[in-house]
């Protein structure tokens, strides 16, 4: 007699169907649906754009990428662009874009359509299949087909959505809901085939938009636990949860790593990481999701860059849903779960009534406020417990249960680090928030974190989806009446929200431009790199993108995610604010190779800044190569100047390609000349009078990937020189290759064994493995407004992550108190002196120059303090060798070269 053997999970009944061959027709209804919203936009599509510094950027980069495939290159080589030269992997200082720039190529292939024709058809038709995506997963949670539709609708059309019309970023959600569909279908029916569907949807939207993906991870746990509910069984089959879920993570992972596994690494260099201050400007206030128009009872309330208000037809029927599905608790529940769930509702409940009179009354007792930023905390928690434990609940009941616990938590996030309230002037810490930012790297690359708001957004929309197909289904011709009259009522008021306030404003853009010197760039035998001025202006450098450097011209300077060092120093330089000469100036572009010349835009040169002609500022140093009506290219003098130092910066991919470096040097005096690559001393000459012209290969052991390779001249005692006609070439039979395993350091190539005598000893040891091991003031000027270059000689943690959240801040005091304090973050005074971490016994010496003035101009006796600070800009306490803790170092006498006394706060 055979005995029945129970499976260790049973799967629900049979999923609901999709009508895939609605697919086609309702995206192509979505698309009409933005034409007409958006109306006339759609009239200028191939001419100009609306007038934002965003769609200039994201359609030069949609060129770009899509220009790398049809040369047949998935990803461009090294992560480069023609942008922030002499920088590599800049293609992942913002999204990559790369789903669409396949979409826009085959646009430029099939076509020859205009970058700018290009970008538009590519928002438009990303935008519609983010409805399409949703309609899918409002089918396979049950939902009917006008129901889904019209929630479909709701998500391409709501105001959220249509405040971000002027660029591309948050239109490229399309993944999230595929990702849930896939998701929602696993737990319906486990498979591989949905595992893998969930893992290639989560890379789409990372290739796409890697902000949602990331928050997507977040919030996942929540609709994960939901689901698994009751199904606990699921983890003891191989074939219904192990297998499909291992073949996932193998696919997603292959794909992770070839097309984000960059991403870490720009991360791990600090080049990414977004400080606490500039994540701060990008948040919401807890009342922003109730707020029209960004004011509530007349007061202001923060709205950021897009306007998360929902309508009061979502507001409305998303409130219904929840009244009838969520707080209506089950019959098999047991007990503790219903007072779970009234606890949550109350938490929250609370949260936004404490918000209302602080933003209506601007204040609230203190023992409210001290409840009051604990609340996210208890919401959170109470969400994960009422996910994971319970009865088993089918599953689109599950998924919407744990998308609503998701909201929860992404409504919290989304207010960042702290919880404000303009109105009142109230500022609190975000708890919730801030221990995640510390403890999840990931989070310290992104600085809208109000983008959190779009899960809330979508839980929003598929409840009030729900909500429709709940009335009807309804069967008294009564109630279907009175809900149809409500339902027409809600959504006239919506078509009424959803219309953009005002005409869009459109600036025209032609691509390419009609100019001849642009042309004769393009005639031109040697491709050089662009300093295109003025820059620093959003609007400005995105046309420059887009119109000039394109896809094809490198160019040291552009508006993207981020700005690395020698990009802002370029900035600096040419800023009508700046302090720098123009020999400066000079000098600072001569560093580059290939050669760098300036292209000034006459249409952005305004007749009323400091510098409104930069031919004529930088007259004694360069000199009109080419004019017409619009510009002036500039070419650079050959150095003239004798210097104790020069440098040259090239990218990682051209020194491959030239790895051959040739110059010519002369000095007044004999000297000894040395060159080191990256911190690596690899060549070393004896000049005088006569010129020497040296010619050597550079080691290819020592070339830098994602940092600019820099080669470093400087002669024994600061002796000057004079380095001319440099330049870098292919390989040549007969050239020496340059020693790479020298370990001949001097104290001005980064890397030394003993302190000079000179130093003053510190040996402050930090959390993290970083040492404090000694500090030389270097040229300190007491003339007032004067500047001082600091000399600190560090050992460095093995991680460059942990020193990537390590900073050295220069406090300049008087009478015992800090004036300011200033400093780059160590990582990113490393990579602009391009170390090579192989041996961390050795101390590095990190020269960083004040940029600012150490005094008011005034005059006096200044001090010096030395702070090492964290990410969030928190001191961090020392031990001195005795054991004794340090939180600040005072250097008092600023014009002492040497033999500085030092004395230690107490902590």
């Amino acid at each position: 007699m055979r005995t029945a053997v129970t499976p260790a999970y049973a799967p629900d009944p049979e999923p609901p169907r999709v009508p895939w061959r609605w697919a086609l027709p309702l995206l192509a209804l979505f698309a009409a649906a933005i034409v007409l919203a958006t109306w006339p936009w759609a009239k200028t599509f191939s001419t100009g754009v609306i007038a934002h510094w965003d769609p200039p950027f994201h359609a030069w980069k949609l060129e770009f990428a899509a220009r790398q495939i049809l040369e047949g290159r998935l990803l461009p080589v090294d992560g480069n662009t023609n942008m922030y030269y002499p920088y590599s992997g800049a293609f992942y200082y913002e999204a990559l874009h790369w789903p669409q720039a396949v979409f826009a190529a085959a646009l430029f292939g099939l076509t020859g359509a205009a970058p700018v024709l290009v970008y538009h058809l590519t928002l438009v038709f990303f935008w519609a299949l983010s409805g399409v995506c949703l309609w899918m997963l409002l089918r396979a949670l049950g939902a009917s087909g006008a129901a889904s539709v019209f929630g479909a609708l709701c998500f391409v059309l709501m105001p959220y959505r249509m405040s971000y019309c002027v660029e591309f970023n948050m239109q490229l959600c399309f993944a999230v809901p595929l990702f849930l569909f896939f998701l929602v279908r696993f737990f319906q029916r486990p498979g591989v085939g949905y595992a893998c569907g969930a893992a290639v949807a989560w890379w789409l939207q990372a290739t796409s938009e890697l902000y949602q993906a990331v928050f997507l991870l977040l919030a996942l746990p929540f609709p994960v636990l939901a689901m698994m509910r009751g199904r606990w069984a699921m983890l003891r089959s191989w074939r219904s949860f192990w297998l499909p879920a291992l073949t996932a993570l193998l696919l997603g992972g292959a794909l992770v790593y070839f097309w984000l596994w960059p991403y870490s690494i720009v991360l791990g260099s600090n080049t990414l990481v977004r400080h606490i201050k500039e994540i701060r400007t990008h948040v919401l206030e807890p009342l922003s999701y109730l707020t029209p128009g960004g004011t509530l009872f007349g007061l202001r309330v923060r709205q950021d860059e897009m306007v998360v208000y929902p309508s009061v037809m979502l507001i409305g029927l998303s409130l219904g849903y929840a009244v009838r599905r969520m707080l209506k608790p089950s019959p098999r529940a047991p007990l503790w779960r219903g007072t779970l769930a009234w606890a949550t509702v109350t938490t929250l409940a609370l949260f936004f009534a404490i918000a209302v009179t602080l933003h209506l009354r601007g204040t609230v007792p203190e023992a409210v406020v001290a409840v009051y930023v604990w609340l996210p905390v208890a919401a959170c928690a109470f969400s994960i417990a009422l996910a994971a434990f319970g009865g088993r609940p089918s599953i689109p009941a599950a998924f919407m249960e744990g998308l609503f616990f998701a909201a929860v938590f992404c409504f919290f996030m989304s207010l960042g680090p702290d919880i404000l309230s303009n109105a009142s002037r109230f500022s609190r810490p975000n708890t919730l928030f801030l221990d995640l930012f510390t403890q999840l790297p990931a989070l310290k690359g992104f600085r809208v974190v109000s983008r959190f708001a779009f899960f809330v957004l979508l839980w929003m929309t598929l409840a009030s989806a729900l909500t429709a197909d709940l009335a009807l289904r309804l069967k008294s011709l009564r109630w279907r009446l009175v809900a149809g009259g409500a339902g027409l009522a809600l959504l006239a008021v919506f078509i009424a929200e959803i219309v953009p306030q005002g005409k869009l404003k459109i600036r025209s853009l032609p691509c390419p431009l009609e100019s001849s010197v642009l042309d004769n760039l393009d005639r031109g035998a040697d491709s050089g790199v662009l300093a295109i001025v003025p820059m620093g202006n959003r609007t400005q450098d995105s046309q420059h993108m887009l119109q000039v450097a394109r896809h094809d011209r490198l160019s040291v300077y552009a508006w993207g995610g981020t700005y690395p060092a020698y990009t802002k120093a370029v900035c600096n330089a040419f800023s009508p604010r700046g302090s720098t000469s123009p020999a400066e100036t000079a000098d600072l572009l001569r560093q580059l190779w290939p050669e760098c010349r300036i292209l000034e835009d006459k249409a952005f040169s305004r007749p009323d800044a400091k510098r409104p002609d930069y031919a004529k500022w930088l007259a004694g140093e360069a000199t009109v190569e080419d004019e017409d009506a619009r510009f002036v290219l500039l070419r650079l003098k050959p150095e003239s100047r004798e210097a104790p130092e020069r440098i040259r910066l090239v990218r990682h991919d051209l020194l491959v390609q030239n790895p051959q470096a040739r110059f010519t040097v002369r000095a007044s005096a004999p000297a000894t000349l040395w060159l080191d690559l990256n911190g690596r001393m690899v060549g070393r000459w004896e000049i005088g009078p006569e010129p020497v012209t040296p010619r050597l290969v550079l080691p290819q052991a020592l070339f830098l990937r994602y940092a600019p390779n820099r080669l470093r001249f400087h002669a024994d005692g600061d002796v000057p020189f004079l380095l001319a006609e440099f330049g870098m070439a292919p390989a040549e039979p007969g050239v020496p290759v340059a020693a790479a395993d020298s370990r001949d350091f001097r104290p001005w190539t980064g890397i030394v064994r003993d302190l000079p005598p000179q130093v003053r000893k510190l040996d402050v040891a930090y959390p993290q493995g970083f040492v404090l091991r000694g500090v030389e003031v270097l040229d300190a000027d007491a003339v007032a407004g004067g500047k001082l270059r600091m000399r600190y000689y560090v050992q460095l943690p093995t991680s460059l992550r942990k020193l990537s959240r390590i900073s050295i801040k220069t406090g300049f005091t008087e009478a015992g108190n800090v004036v300011f304090e200033s400093g780059p973050s160590l990582i990113e005074a490393v990579n602009m002196n391009a170390f090579l971490f192989d041996r961390h016994d050795d101390v590095y010496v990190l020269d960083i120059a004040a940029d600012v003035p150490f005094n008011d101009g005034k005059g006096g006796d200044y001090g010096l303090a030395i702070t090492v600070r964290d990410a969030f800009g928190r001191r961090l306490s020392g031990r001195d060798p005795d054991g004794g803790k340090i939180r600040r170092i005072h250097l008092p006498g600023l014009t002492v070269r040497s033999a500085l006394p030092i004395r230690t706060d107490s902590p």
